[in-house]
């Protein structure tokens, strides 16, 4: 369960009529671990997921069909759009059901249907096929359900709007299935990806790709608001904020990453690097007056830009972070947009325990 919190908003209006942020646009996000159906447990701070974004609506969806399902949260605030997944395989068995309904004997096809699941332990899960989940928002039409170890379940009910209700035996887990008012048949390659092993996953770093960006990176001025400087060397994870000029939602993140700057100084270095070759030194020297964390540039940053392919790709969304161990090389963390507060704790704790 994820708690968004802000849809209640009121907007007053500055300078030049522009709008002012709402009473209740920066409560932490929610999320809560269900354990066995006895109680809820708060593991928001712990998962990452407790952003102070602006939160408006969440919606759940498995969108790499390996049986766990990702929550997708869109925001008031940039970075509008977050995916949060699940990390590490997935150790127990899942179904996956999409109703559809014939059109005569229930008008609104499969739109109310209830599923209910009895796992071999004895236990039931029930989901509802909904029109809408949330606040400009709707889950994935196609139900995941988690099985447990079961790798059969003893049985499948299928309660239609029409009234009919059918129930069905022995029904093989981790596999996809289409039910309508007539029959249950199995449609096979859902969950191809996971078992081939060829699912979407990150690009692994070539080994040693971060400790030559890095040794490339000392090799480049560094400026912060007082002036040029020398590259900060003082921890041993060192902080990346991949930007350019002309990428504004790097200027719309920078309060963010300027707040984790602050924050994590006693623990991380921090250092911007531009992945704009036109932004020379000159550049970078003005915007730095303006960050609270010295940025790299010079007229010649082809060897950094170079360097950090091996680190985010040819191509990465702006602005991009990496998290890196100056004493392994490591790429402890890496993404699109800012990290929480949360993800950079649990980067760090990694980095303590040399993971």
């Amino acid at each position: 369960m994820l708690s968004a919190k802000g849809n209640a908003s009121f907007f007053g209006f500055g300078p030049k009529g522009a709008a002012q942020m709402d009473f209740s646009g920066h409560e932490r996000k929610k999320l809560f671990c269900n354990q066995g159906g006895k109680k809820l447990v708060d593991v928001s701070y712990f998962s990452g997921i407790d952003s102070a974004q602006d939160g408006r609506t969440v919606a759940v969806a498995d969108l790499d069909h390996d049986g766990i399902p990702e929550l997708i949260v869109a925001m008031r605030d940039r970075p509008l759009f977050h995916v949060w997944s699940r990390t590490g395989a997935r150790t127990t068995r899942a179904l996956v059901l999409r109703v559809s309904g014939d059109g005569r004997t229930s008008p609104a096809g499969a739109l109310g249907a209830i599923v209910r699941a009895e796992a071999c332990d004895g236990h039931s899960l029930t989901r509802v096929v909904a029109a809408g989940t949330g606040f400009g928002a709707q889950d994935s039409a196609t139900l995941t359900i988690g099985a447990g170890t079961c790798e059969k379940l003893p049985s499948l009910t299928v309660r239609w709007p029409s009234g009919l209700e059918k129930t069905f035996k022995d029904v093989k887990t981790d596999e996809l299935y289409e039910v309508n008012e007539q029959r249950l048949h199995n449609v096979p390659g859902y969950f191809q990806a996971r078992r081939t092993g060829s699912a979407a996953a990150p690009t692994p770093v070539p080994a040693g790709g971060g400790s030559v960006f890095l040794a490339t990176l000392a090799a480049t001025p560094v400026w912060d608001a007082r002036g040029t400087r020398s590259f900060p060397t003082g921890h041993d994870v060192v902080y990346v904020d991949f930007w350019a000029s002309w990428c504004e939602a790097c200027k719309r993140n920078q309060p963010a990453v300027d707040a984790l700057s602050r924050r994590f100084a006693d623990r991380v270095d921090f250092v911007g690097v531009s992945l704009e070759e036109h932004d020379g030194a000159k550049a970078v020297a003005e915007h730095a007056k303006s960050t609270a964390y010295p940025l790299a540039g010079s007229d010649s940053p082809a060897a950094v830009i170079a360097a950090s392919r091996a680190i985010v790709g040819d191509h990465p969304a702006l602005p991009h972070t990496a998290l890196i161990s100056r004493r392994t090389g490591t790429v402890l963390w890496q993404g699109a947009g800012v990290p929480t507060v949360s993800e950079v704790e649990a980067t760090l704790s990694r980095a303590r325990d040399g993971g």
